[in-house]
C-alpha cells in the first residue's frame, strides 16, 4: 500500500485534560492521508487510555520503555515516519479543521520551502483570545530568529528529507527550546515561512512549564549567541546588528532593519505604558 503523504507527531505526557480534544481536531481534518503517530513518554495520568478508546486506523501509537522529554522523544517520531511530510501536533492544542489540508497544499506548491508554520490563536481558561502572528517570509524569518522563535512548534510542518539529509535531530540539552534550537539550525539548509492564517488554537493554561525560568534563559542566550558569532560580534545593540550585517551578508538588510524596528518600537510602546500606570 501507498504511504501516506503526511506523519501528524504528537508526544504525549499526563496530557489528560485536554488529549480528548487535541486527538478530535485530528482525526476531523479535512485533510486525511495521514498517520496520527502518538508517543506517550510514560504518562501516569489517564493518558494512555484516552489514546486507546480511539480505534482509528491512522493512529500509530507508541510507548516509550522510559520517560524521555520532549526532544528525546520527537527524535523516536521522526525515525518512526516514513512520509514525506511531518507535522507537528501537541496535547494540549487543537488544529483547525483545514489546517493539514492547507499546510499540504502549501508544501506541495512550494517546493522549496522546508518548514512551514502558521499563525495562531492563543485563548485562555477565561476564553480571552488573541491573534499570534509570526513572519511570513523566509527572509524575516532568519531575522527573526535573532530574537525569538519565528515558528511556533505546534503549527509546524517540516520535509522530512530536511531531517534526514542534514543528519538534524532534536537536542535534548535544549528541552523546552528544542524548536528554537532546531529552527536555527534548519535555517542554514533550507527556506522557512508561514502561512499568514491562524490554523491552530493555541491554549494558555497554569498546566504549561514554566517560561521564565533560569536553565529556559541560559538556553535562550545560548541559541542567540551562536548567530552574533556568526556576525563576528557578541550579543549586543541593534545598531551593532547591522554593521555587522554590512559586513557578512548573512540576513537581508531589509528584513534586518525592519524586524529591528519593528521591535524597537514594541519596547518603546511597552516602557511609554509603564510609566503612564
Amino acid at each position: 500500500m501507498k504511504s501516506p503523504l503526511v506523519t501528524i507527531l504528537m508526544p504525549v505526557y499526563n496530557g489528560e485534560k485536554y488529549l480528548k480534544e487535541a486527538i478530535e481536531s485530528i482525526l476531523n481534518q479535512t485533510f486525511t492521508d495521514f498517520t496520527f503517530l502518538i508517543i506517550d513518554d510514560c504518562s501516569t495520568d489517564k493518558s494512555i487510555n484516552i489514546i486507546k478508546f480511539y480505534k482509528d486506523k491512522r493512529i500509530k501509537f507508541l510507548i516509550n520503555e522510559k520517560n524521555l522529554g520532549i526532544s528525546k522523544t520527537l527524535n523516536v517520531g521522526i525515525e518512526n515516519a516514513n512520509t514525506k511530510y511531518i507535522a507537528r501536533m501537541d496535547q494540549d492544542d487543537i488544529s483547525l479543521l483545514n489546517r493539514i489540508e492547507e499546510q499540504v497544499n502549501f508544501m506541495e506548491a512550494n517546493s522549496d520551502i522546508g518548514i512551514c508554520g502558521t499563525w495562531m490563536m492563543a485563548f485562555n481558561t477565561k476564553n480571552q483570545s488573541s491573534l499570534k502572528k509570526r513572519p511570513i517570509k523566509n527572509a524575516d524569518i532568519k531575522v527573526m530568529l535573532l530574537f525569538q522563535s519565528p515558528i511556533a512548534h505546534p503549527t509546524a510542518m517540516i520535509r522530512r528529507n530536511v531531517f534526514n539529509k542534514n543528519n538534524l535531530r532534536y537536542d535534548a540539552s535544549y528541552d523546552g527550546l528544542e524548536d528554537y534550537d532546531m529552527w536555527e539550525r534548519m535555517s542554514m539548509v533550507t527556506k522557512m515561512e508561514n502561512i499568514p492564517k491562524a490554523l491552530l488554537l493555541y491554549r494558555l493554561h497554569p498546566d504549561q512549564l514554566s517560561r521564565t525560568s533560569p536553565s529556559r534563559q541560559e538556553k535562550f542566550d545560548t541559541i542567540q549567541k551562536r548567530q552574533y558569532k556568526k556576525l563576528g560580534i557578541k550579543k549586543g545593540n541593534l545598531s551593532a546588528l547591522l554593521s555587522a550585517n554590512k559586513k557578512h551578508h548573512l540576513y537581508n538588510n531589509w528584513s534586518l532593519r525592519k524586524i529591528i524596528y519593528k521591535i524597537y518600537y514594541a519596547n518603546l510602546k511597552t516602557f511609554i505604558k509603564k510609566l503612564i500606570k
